[in-house]
């Protein structure tokens, strides 16, 4: 019996050493995007774009085809240009929804990043911190995934326990 744990074990060492070597590349890139989240470096640590991010997520797209793309695209028509720096901003600019559903045509995906932003903003204005990302950092700090669902953010109706926790890990 020992014999064959013993067999299994060293397998697995095979596997995993020869698994390493063939990915190695996309281990090392999955690392450093992993660093970069760990570090708050996540879209630059631009809290609209981690909320966007986490909202185009939420509806099981694919990450590295639609969500990264479109963030992006939000990224270059609404924050380079300055019309969307914050959160109070983007709850200004949510009228205007059309120009939105250019970039994701799902009006599920923009209320959820509308009532997160509004959450988001509405804990720094009470708790008088300064910046879009330590309100989101705040609440990341503070939110309880065993109370997730009377949360204020997974409390809204487009948020799972994955985007919640999705969220509450993007700050780090």
């Amino acid at each position: 019996m020992k014999d064959i744990s013993y067999r299994k074990m060293k397998t697995n060492q095979k596997l995993r050493r020869s698994f390493n070597k063939k990915y190695e590349n996309v281990l090392k890139a999955a690392k450093e995007g992993e660093q970069r989240c760990l570090n708050g470096n996540r879209w630059r640590g631009n809290a609209i774009l981690m909320v966007i991010d986490a909202a185009l997520d939420s509806i099981v797209l694919n990450y590295f085809k639609i969500v990264v793309p479109r963030v992006k695209m939000f990224f270059e028509k609404y924050v380079k240009s300055g019309q969307v720096r914050y959160f109070s901003d983007f709850l200004e600019h949510y009228p205007k929804k059309s120009q939105l559903m250019k970039i994701m045509n799902n009006e599920r995906v923009w209320r959820v990043a509308l009532e997160i932003c509004r959450n988001l903003n509405a804990i720094k204005e009470k708790r008088q911190i300064t910046s879009d990302f330590a309100a989101l950092r705040f609440w990341a700090q503070t939110a309880n995934y065993y109370r997730w669902k009377s949360d204020v953010i997974g409390r809204i109706y487009g948020v799972g326990l994955i985007t919640f926790q999705y969220l509450r890990t993007s700050w780090r």
